[in-house]
């Protein structure tokens, strides 16, 4: 089955995991490993984020999934 989901379009067989090791082929399913967990976490400045006249020289806590 082909994964179309990513710039890579891995051909995953049954079982068989992505090249961007998120995905999976579960039972014919491209199934994400990374649903409902943090896959990223930072502290930024704030100058990095569309708040950054909000509080100017701040850091703010970025988190991804």
């Amino acid at each position: 089955m082909k994964c179309r989901i990513c710039p890579h379009h891995c051909e995953l067989s049954i079982g068989q995991t992505g090249r961007c090791r998120a995905r999976r082929n579960i039972d014919g399913n491209i199934v994400p490993l990374n649903y409902g967990r943090v896959t990223s976490i930072a502290l930024d400045p704030i100058e990095k984020k569309p708040l950054m006249r909000f509080y100017p020289g701040e850091f703010i806590l970025s988190v991804g999934g």
